[in-house]
C-alpha cells in the first residue's frame, strides 16, 4: 500500500524538494533587481527632464524654424534610447565578468554543486530588449513635456508658469519613488541579516562544537543489511580507539544535513486518526550513544540498550514536540505509535528527549521519533565522533580508518557539525549579501537622484535665491530651506517605502529565523540611512545656493 511519485530526472536541478522552492525565490529576486532597474530609470527620467526645461529655448527655436512635434519627440527619445542601449552594453559586458567570478568561486556548502553560468544569446536577447523598452518607457514622458514649449516666452528667455520652480512636481515624484523603491530592498537586506545574527545566536539545543561527522552509504558498494551494519560496527569499535574521542555514535540521519527522512505516523488505539490525516514526522534511526555523544538532554524515561533487539516491540524515542503534539495530556512515555495508519507497525514510545535543531538555527520546535538502529539495520548513515581535539585532525583521522576498512568508500558528509550548522543557514546569509548589494546600489543611485534634483531646483531658482537674500535672508536660513525641502522628499519616500516594505516582507516571512517581518530595528535602521544620505547629497547643492550672491543672481536674470 506505499505510493511513490515519480519525477522524471531532466525537471530535477538539486532536489525535488528544494525545487519547489526555487520559483518563488527566482521570482522575488527578480523583482529585487528589477526595483533596481526602476531606480535608474528613474535617474534617466529625471535627467531628461531636467535637459528638456534646459533646452526649452532650443526646442523652440526648431519648432519656430519647421520642426514639427513629432519630430521633436523622435528625436528626444532617440537620445533616451542610446543612453539606455548604451547602459545596456555596458551592464552585459560587467554581467559577463561577474559571470566569470561567480564560476571560480565556490559555495560553502557540503554538496558540490556546479552552477551552469554563461551569457549566451538569450540573455544578449533579454538584456537588449530591456534596455530598449526601458529606454522607451522613460523617454517619452520628458520628450512629450519638451515637445510643446512656449514659442514666444521661450525664446524671449521669459519665465513661463510652466518653467517656474514647484514645490511637488513630476522630479520630486520621481525621487520619491526612488527613496520608497530603496527603503523596500534595505528593510529586505536587514531583516534577512538580523536573521543570520538571529540563528547563530540561537542554541540548538546541543553541542557542536568538537562534533564530527562521516557519512556514508554502503549500498553503494553493495552491502547488505547485515554487511552495512556489521561494518558500523567495527568502524564505531576503531574510531573509540581514536586519540581524543570521547564517544562515538551512529545515526541515519544528521542534525542540519539535506537528507530528509519522514515518516506518516499516527496514535494507536485512536480511529480518528488515518493515513490521510496522520501526521508526518521527522525521523531517525540512532544507536544507544547518540543522545550522549551528541548532547540532546533525556527528559524522560530511558535511551535505547540491549533490551532493544530485532525481536522485541519497537521502540522509539521522541522530541518533547512530538510528545505535547500526540499526548498533551503528558502521558506519551508508554503510548503507542503506529506506522503509516492503524494497521502499520507497532512502536512503543520508552523515552522522550529535549527538544533540537534538526533541519536549521532557528526554526520552530519539530516533532522528530528516533528508532533503534539495534533493530532495523541500515546501509547508510553517519559516524558521529565528540572529541576535544583538534575538528580539522579528526576528521583526517576518522577519513584513514575508515578508508582503512573499505578503500572504496564513498563520503555523503564529511566534516564537522559547526559546518554543517552553517550550510543550513547559507540560503538566508546569500539572501542577505544579495539584498545588500543591491540595496546598497539603490541607496547610490537615489542619493544621486537627489543630488540632481536639488542642484536642478537651484540652478533654476538662483534669482529667487539671490532676492531673498537680497531682501534680508541669512546664508543658513537658505542652507536650511534647501536641506529641508531634499529632507521632505526623502521622509515621504521613506514613509511609503516602509509602508510597501511591511507588505513585500510577508514574502521572507518564511525563511526569516527569529525576526519578525516588522522588525523595528531594520525598519528605523533603514529611515536613519535614508535620511543620512539625503543630507549628504543634498549638502552640495545647498552650500552653493547659500553662497549665491545676490548681485551677480540678479544681473544674470
Amino acid at each position: 500500500d506505499r505510493r511513490v511519485t515519480v519525477v522524471p530526472a531532466g525537471q530535477v536541478r538539486i532536489h525535488p524538494d528544494i525545487d519547489r522552492s526555487l520559483r518563488p525565490v527566482s521570482a522575488v529576486l527578480m523583482v529585487s533587481v528589477g526595483l533596481v532597474l526602476l531606480i535608474a530609470c528613474a535617474n534617466l527620467a529625471n535627467m531628461l527632464l531636467a535637459r528638456g526645461v534646459a533646452r526649452t529655448k532650443e526646442m523652440a527655436l526648431r519648432s519656430a524654424l519647421g520642426a514639427g512635434r513629432a519630430r521633436l519627440i523622435r528625436q528626444m527619445v532617440m537620445e533616451s534610447l542610446i543612453l539606455s542601449t548604451a547602459g545596456g552594453a555596458a551592464g552585459l559586458l560587467l554581467a559577463v565578468w561577474a559571470t566569470s567570478l561567480l564560476i571560480a568561486a565556490r559555495l560553502p556548502i557540503e554538496i558540490p554543486l556546479a552552477f551552469d553560468l554563461k551569457i549566451d544569446w538569450r540573455l544578449a536577447a533579454f538584456a537588449g530588449l530591456a534596455s530598449v523598452i526601458t529606454g522607451l518607457a522613460f523617454g517619452v514622458l520628458p520628450a512629450l513635456r519638451a515637445s510643446k514649449p512656449e514659442l514666444v516666452a521661450a525664446l524671449k528667455d521669459a519665465v513661463t508658469p510652466s518653467s517656474r520652480g514647484r514645490r511637488f512636481g513630476l522630479r520630486q515624484g520621481l525621487v520619491v519613488l526612488q527613496v520608497a523603491v530603496s527603503v523596500v530592498l534595505l528593510v529586505g537586506g536587514l531583516l534577512l541579516t538580523r536573521s543570520v545574527r538571529a540563528a547563530f545566536d540561537t542554541n540548538p539545543g546541543f553541542q557542536t562544537e568538537g562534533l564530527v561527522a562521516a557519512t556514508v552509504s554502503m549500498d553503494l558498494l553493495g552491502y547488505t543489511d547485515t554487511e552495512a551494519s556489521q561494518f558500523f560496527e567495527r568502524a564505531i569499535a576503531r574510531a573509540r580507539q581514536l586519540p581524543g574521542v570521547d564517544s562515538v555514535a551512529f545515526s541515519e540521519r544528521l542534525p542540519f544535513s539535506t537528507n530528509q527522512h519522514r515518516t506518516t505516523i499516527v496514535v494507536d488505539g485512536r480511529p480518528e486518526m488515518t493515513a490521510t490525516n496522520g501526521a508526518l514526522v521527522d525521523t531517525a534511526r540512532v544507536s544507544s550513544d547518540y543522545f550522549d555523544t551528541v548532547g540532546v538532554r533525556l527528559v524522560q524515561g530511558r535511551t535505547f540498550d540491549s533490551r532493544d533487539t530485532p525481536d522485541s516491540t519497537r521502540t522509539a524515542v521522541v522530541s518533547e514536540a512530538l510528545a505535547r503534539r500526540f499526548f498533551p495530556e503528558g502521558d506519551a512515555l508508554g503510548g503507542r505509535l503506529r506506522m503509516r495508519d492503524q494497521s502499520g507497525p507497532l512502536v512503543e514510545i520508552v523515552g522522550i528527549v529535549s527538544d533540537y535543531a534538526i533541519v536549521s538555527l532557528g526554526e520552530d520546535p519539530k516533532p522528530i521519533i528516533h528508532f533503534a538502529g539495534s533493530q532495523r539495520p541500515s546501509t547508510a548513515g553517519s559516524l558521529l565522533l565528540r572529541s576535544a581535539g583538534e575538528p580539522t585532525a579528526m576528521v583526517t583521522a576518522i577519513e584513514r580508518e575508515l578508508r582503512a576498512m573499505e578503500p572504496q568508500l564513498v563520503f555523503l558528509e564529511l566534516g564537522t557539525l559547526d559546518r554543517m550548522m552553517a550550510t543550513s543557514v547559507l540560503p538566508i546569509r546569500l539572501g542577505a549579501s544579495i539584498f545588500g548589494g543591491l540595496s546598497g546600489l539603490a541607496m547610490m543611485l537615489a542619493g544621486i537622484g537627489l543630488y540632481g534634483v536639488i542642484a536642478f531646483n537651484v540652478a533654476r531658482r538662483t534669482r529667487e535665491i539671490g532676492i531673498r537674500m537680497a531682501l534680508g535672508s541669512t546664508r543658513s536660513q537658505v542652507l536650511k530651506q534647501v536641506l529641508g525641502n531634499a529632507i521632505g522628499l526623502v521622509a515621504a519616500g521613506t514613509v511609503a517605502g516602509c509602508l510597501l516594505a511591511a507588505v513585500g516582507a510577508q514574502a521572507l516571512s518564511g525563511v526569516l529565523l527569529g525576526v519578525t517581518p516588522f522588525d523595528p530595528v531594520s525598519y528605523l535602521t533603514a529611515a536613519i540611512l535614508l535620511l543620512v544620505i539625503a543630507t549628504l547629497a543634498s549638502v552640495i547643492p545647498a552650500r552653493r545656493a547659500a553662497s549665491v550672491n545676490p548681485l551677480v543672481a540678479l544681473r544674470s536674470a
